[in-house]
């Protein structure tokens, strides 16, 4: 049998102490002795920014002959439950969940409970925290007043915002209370902010905006794919010279994924706030391994949140 160490790299080390989060006491750590099986479900494997958090995951398991089991939801949270519970039929040692619905996800929580089978929540934290042993996120709240305070900077005389909300994402209600919070008292007034969930409300929501709310000339996309949607119907309604786009998403280090970034570079996008997934699947293993090998972790692990304009993009590489 092999010993497995859980070890956290100097990079991460820095990003947790200036989080305010402090690592673990390693006097007290044991070795792993048997192959370990872990789950991995998020709101939807397709999306670039899960596909980053889950090749890390992946890669940290294989080095370590370890397993990992997959499960895409597809934005449904029924289905998300049952496919906790089948990865739980398979003997999974512990599971890293993004839940669709912080709310709705409960039942699967008690599942993993009653196996015994821990879960680290990354993305998005769940209602009821006592069902997870810790959250590792952006810090999404940051991310919304980066937004705000670039509105700010870019609109001194006030404007009218439009955007999207989705309710049953904390990642993105967090977003959006930063930006209120920020932009609160000013000269910016949010005229509207529309419900979405599912795939299919998109596109109508984000048309309805700018159909039903002519006076809008500031937009934000709470994600990569949300906020490019709303380029592509700015640019159909003719109104890009009037309107200014805003952006929340990931930095992926990779011309050919950081669509975002190549949207601020080109102008598309005024300015973004990013985080980095791949942060995510780091702690994510580091933090399951040391979870495993009876370690307590803190409650909550914050990535680094940035913003992205036009008065820094050479200090990113973008795509030729």
């Amino acid at each position: 049998m092999r010993k497995k160490w859980g070890s956290l790299g100097i990079g991460l080390c820095l990003v947790l102490s200036l989080s305010g989060c402090t690592l673990f006491n390693m006097d007290k750590e044991t070795p792993i002795e048997e192959p370990v099986t872990f789950g991995f479900t998020g709101m939807d494997l397709t999306d670039p920014a899960y596909r980053a958090a889950l090749a890390e995951v992946q890669s940290a398991a294989e080095a370590n002959g370890d397993a990992v089991i997959t499960f895409d939801p597809q934005l449904d949270n029924e289905r998300q439950i049952e496919g906790i519970k089948q990865m739980l039929d398979q003997g999974i040692d512990l599971l890293f969940l993004g839940p669709v619905d912080v709310d709705g996800i409960l039942p699967a929580l008690k599942a993993c409970r009653e196996a015994q089978v821990p879960v680290i929540c990354f993305d998005s934290q769940v209602s009821d925290s006592e069902y997870t042993a810790a959250f590792i996120g952006g810090d999404n709240y940051q991310l919304g007043v980066l937004i705000g305070e670039q509105i700010l900077k870019d609109h001194p005389e006030g404007g009218k915002l439009g955007m999207l909300n989705n309710p049953l994402a904390r990642s993105v209600t967090s977003r959006v209370l930063g930006i209120l919070d920020t932009l609160e008292g000013s000269a910016v007034e949010v005229v509207a902010s529309a419900e979405v969930t599912l795939y299919e409300e998109v596109l109508p929501a984000a048309e309805t905006l700018l159909s039903e709310y002519p006076e809008i000339n500031i937009l934000w996309g709470f994600n990569d794919d949300i906020t490019l949607l709303m380029h592509s119907l700015v640019l159909a309604a003719g109104r890009q010279d009037r309107i200014s786009l805003y952006g929340t998403g990931s930095l992926y280090h990779d011309a050919g994924t950081d669509i975002l970034l190549q949207a601020v570079e080109k102008g598309f996008v005024r300015a973004a706030s990013v985080q980095s997934p791949a942060q995510w699947g780091v702690l994510l293993q580091q933090l399951g391994y040391q979870l495993l090998s009876g370690k307590t972790l803190k409650a909550e692990y914050l990535t680094d949140s940035q913003i992205i304009n036009q008065d820094n993009l050479d200090n990113y590489e973008t795509e030729e």
